[in-house]
C-alpha cells in the first residue's frame, strides 16, 4: 500500500508503515498528516480496524501497555502501547552552532511522538539490511484514535530487573544478557544514538521458543553470534535475549536530530539529561544499576550458592574496573562520595572499582556525572568476563552486526 498516494475516502484510515526503509524526517510527515489514522494494514497484512484491549500488562510515565485480543494477527506475539498524543514539535536549523558535535537540523518533539520516531529507528535496527541486531525489539507500527496513540511491538517476557530478582536466575545466563546489554550500547553508540534511560526496567528479556529471526528457527541455533567493526563474539544459545526499550529519552545524534523536549531542555539536576552526544552515559547508567541488582541487592531472590553469588558479583565487577581504570586514565582521581555505602543500607564496602564507580553516578538517579559521560569504552566487550565469548563459534547465526 502507497500511503502517500492514497486516494482517501471522507471516512476512511490509513496505515502509518514503518521500517528501515522510512527516516525518521518521513515519519514525522505522516504524523503529522491532517487524517485520522487507525489500524487497517499492518505490515501488508489485513488486520482488524477494531479491536479488544487484553489484559493491562504495565503502567508507566508515557503510557499504559496492553495485551492484543486479535484473531487475524500473524508474525510475533505484540502487544498494544496506548499513550495520549500531544502534538507539540518544533524544528530547529543550524542547531550545530549551538553545540559541539550537534546536527544542522534537530526534530524537537513531545514524549510521545520521540518515542514513536525513534521506535521506529530502533525497529530498523532489529534486523536492518547491514547493522543490525537482536537485542532491539520489533517494532509492527504506529495509529492514532483522535487524542490516543497507539504503538505496536513485540511482546516481551519480563524485565532485566525482574528476571535479576527472580529464581530462575542462572551466573551464566546472566552473563549472556550482560554482554547483550553492553553490545546494545556499543551499537547505538556508533549509530549516533544515546537512549538516555538505561536502567534495569528497559531492558526486558525474550525467551526465544519458537520464535524466527532472519528466517531461522532460533530452536535450531547452537550458538549467537555478534559483530563489532572487524571483532566476533559468540555464545551459546541460552533460549533468552535481552532487548532494550522505551525510548521516549532516546535521542539522534546525525541528521536530522531527533529528541524529546524534555532531553533539549537542559537542567541541573542529578540526572543530567541534555542534547549532547554522550559516549558513556548509557554504559555507565546500565552498569550501575547492574551493581544495584546483583550487588546491592542480592540476586536470585537470595537463593544463590555462595560460588554462583561469587561468579555474578565477579563479572560486574570486571566490568566496573574497566571503566574505572579508563576513568582514572583520562580524567583523573575519582571523588570519594560513599554512594555505595549509602545505598546498601550502611553495609560497608572497602575501596574497589564497584564502590568507585558508585560515585561516578548520581544516587539515586544512578545518572553518570559530566566528566564521566565522554569516556572511551569501546572495547568493554573484551574483558575477562567475556572472553569465552571472543571469536566465533561453529552453527552459529549472526544475530548482531555494527
Amino acid at each position: 500500500m502507497d500511503v502517500d498516494n492514497y486516494e482517501f475516502d471522507a471516512d476512511d484510515r490509513y496505515m502509518v508503515e514503518l521500517g528501515y526503509s522510512r527516516a525518521p524526517s518521513e515519519i514525522l510527515a505522516l504524523l503529522k498528516k491532517e487524517k485520522p489514522i487507525t489500524l487497517k494494514f499492518l505490515d501488508g497484512y489485513e488486520t482488524c480496524s477494531s479491536f479488544k484491549f487484553g489484559k493491562l500488562l504495565g503502567e508507566g510515565k508515557v503510557g499504559s501497555v496492553y495485551e492484543i485480543e486479535e484473531d487475524n494477527h500473524k508474525g510475533l506475539p505484540v502487544v498494544l502501547k496506548e499513550f495520549t498524543i500531544k502534538d507539540t514539535h518544533k524544528i530547529l536549523k543550524n542547531s550545530s552552532a549551538r553545540g559541539k558535535n550537534n546536527p544542522d537540523t534537530i526534530y524537537v518533539l513531545s514524549s510521545a511522538f520521540n518515542d514513536v520516531v525513534m521506535s521506529s529507528l530502533f525497529h530498523s535496527f532489529y534486523d536492518g539490511p547491514s547493522k543490525f541486531s537482536i537485542t532491539f525489539p520489533y517494532y509492527e507500527g504506529f495509529f492514532s484514535c483522535d487524542s490516543t496513540g497507539y504503538s505496536i511491538i513485540e511482546k516481551l517476557d519480563m524485565t532485566f530487573s525482574k528476571y535479576c530478582a527472580s529464581d530462575a536466575f542462572h551466573p551464566e545466563v546472566f552473563r549472556v544478557l550482560l554482554f547483550q546489554g553492553l553490545y546494545s550500547t556499543r551499537f547505538m553508540k556508533q549509530n549516533n544514538v544515546v537512549h538516555n534511560d538505561m536502567h534495569a526496567k528497559n531492558v526486558m528479556i525474550r525467551h526465544t521458543k519458537g520464535i524466527s529471526y532472519k528466517g531461522t528457527r532460533l530452536d535450531d541455533v547452537k550458538n549467537l553470534s555478534y559483530k563489532d567493526g572487524h571483532k566476533y563474539y559468540s555464545h551459546r544459545n541460552m533460549g533468552i535475549i535481552g532487548k532494550v526499550v522505551d525510548f521516549d529519552f532516546a535521542a539522534k545524534y546525525s541528521e536530522p536530530g531527533v529528541v524529546a523536549q524534555k532531553v533539549y531542555t537542559k537542567r541541573d539536576d542529578e540526572w543530567n539529561l541534555q542534547y549532547r552526544f554522550s559516549e558513556s552515559y548509557d554504559v555507565m547508567t546500565f552498569v550501575a544499576y547492574m551493581i544495584f541488582y546483583t550487588t546491592i541487592r542480592n540476586p536470585g531472590n537470595g537463593k544463590l550458592s555462595g560460588d554462583d553469588l561469587q561468579k555474578t558479583r565477579s563479572m560486574v565487577h570486571n566490568v566496573a574496573e574497566y571503566i574505572v581504570k579508563e576513568a582514572e586514565r583520562t580524567v583523573g582521581p575519582i571523588k570519594v562520595l560513599d554512594h555505595y555505602n549509602k545505598e546498601s543500607n550502611g553495609k560497608q564496602r572497602s575501596r574497589d572499582a564497584v564502590s568507585k564507580l558508585m560515585d561516578m553516578v548520581s544516587v539515586p538517579q544512578y545518572r553518570p556525572y559530566e566528566k564521566y559521560c565522554h569516556l572511551d569504552l569501546d572495547n568493554i566487550l573484551d574483558i575477562k568476563a567475556f572472553k569465552e565469548f571472543q571469536g566465533k563459534r561453529d552453527n552459529s547465526l549472526l544475530v548482531g552486526s555494527l
